[in-house]
C-alpha cells in the first residue's frame, strides 16, 4: 500500500537523520565525494597542491604494509582541503612489528612534492603523528589522521580555526566527555542516543555538529587532532623501555 511505503520512506529518513545529527556525518555526500576523488590522479593533485599557497600545519600519519596500497583516497582528500598543509608525512617503518614484513612503496607514492615518506621507528599507532612532534618546533602544529578515512575539504580549516581560538589546547574532531564519577555504565541505543543529542556524557561527541569549542575528557584519533610538541614531555613520549 502506499501509505505503508511513505511511512516506512519517512521513517527510514528520520533515522538517517538523526544519525547525521548524532554523528555530524553526511554519509550519501560523503559516498559521493569518494567516488569523485577516485577519478583525480594522486600526482596531479599534489603538484596543483605544491604550486598553491598553504598553511604552516604539517599533517602525520602512518599505516601497516597490508594497507599501503588502499592509502591513495585519504591522501587525495588531505591535498583537496580548503586551507592545505604545509606537509603531509608518512611516517613508515623500514619494518612493520605488526605483521612482521617491510614496507613495499607503490610507485604512485613516491616522488611527490607535498606528500613526504618519512622513515621512523615503529611505535605502534603513535607512528603516526611522534616523528614529527619529535622533529618539530614546540609550537609547531601538528595534525594527526587515520589513514583509513576520507577527510571532508574543511577538515584541516576547522582545526585550525578552533586551535586559533585556542592555543594551548589540543582540539580535535570526536571526543568523550567521561561521567563525573569515572562510571562506565555503558547505555542502550536510546540511552545512547538522548545522551549524544544534549551532548551528554559518557558517549563519544563530534565536533561537527557544534558551533564552538567543547572541553572533553578525551580526543579520538581516528577523527583527527591537532597538538604541538610542547604539549608534551618527549623524552617521556618517545621512551619504548619506560
Amino acid at each position: 500500500m502506499l501509505w505503508l511505503a511513505l511511512a516506512g520512506a519517512g521513517l527510514g529518513l528520520g533515522c538517517y537523520g538523526i544519525f547525521c545529527r548524532l554523528e555530524g556525518r553526511q554519509p550519501i555526500r560523503e559516498l559521493m565525494y569518494e567516488l569523485r576523488l577516485r577519478r583525480t590522479d594522486l600526482s596531479e593533485i599534489d603538484a596543483r597542491a605544491a604550486n598553491t599557497s598553504r598553511t604552516d600545519v604539517l599533517v602525520g600519519l602512518t599505516t601497516i604494509p597490508s594497507r599501503l596500497p588502499y592509502l591513495v583516497p585519504t591522501l587525495k582528500s588531505l591535498l583537496l582541503q580548503e586551507e592545505l598543509p604545509r606537509r603531509v608525512l608518512l611516517h613508515l617503518p623500514a619494518l612493520s612489528r605488526r605483521e612482521g614484513v617491510a614496507y613495499k612503496v607503490p610507485p604512485e607514492l613516491e616522488g611527490l612534492q607535498v606528500v613526504s615518506i618519512v622513515r621512523c621507528e615503529d611505535w605502534g599507532p603513535a607512528t603516526k603523528i611522534l616523528p614529527a612532534l619529535l622533529t618539530s618546533d614546540p609550537d609547531q602544529r601538528v595534525v594527526s589522521v587515520d589513514d583509513d578515512r576520507v577527510y571532508r575539504p574543511t577538515f584541516l580549516g576547522d582545526l585550525i580555526s578552533a586551535s586559533d581560538r585556542n592555543p594551548d589546547a589540543a582540539v580535535g574532531c570526536c571526543g568523550l566527555r567521561a561521567p563525573l564519577d569515572r562510571v562506565d555504565r555503558r547505555p542502550g541505543l536510546i540511552g545512547r542516543t538522548l545522551a549524544g543529542l544534549r551532548f551528554g556524557r559518557g558517549v563519544s561527541l563530534r565536533g561537527s555538529r557544534l558551533r564552538g569549542a567543547l572541553p572533553v575528557d578525551v580526543l579520538h584519533g581516528y577523527g583527527g587532532l591537532l597538538v604541538r610538541p610542547r604539549y608534551f614531555d618527549l623524552d617521556v613520549l618517545a621512551d619504548t623501555e619506560s
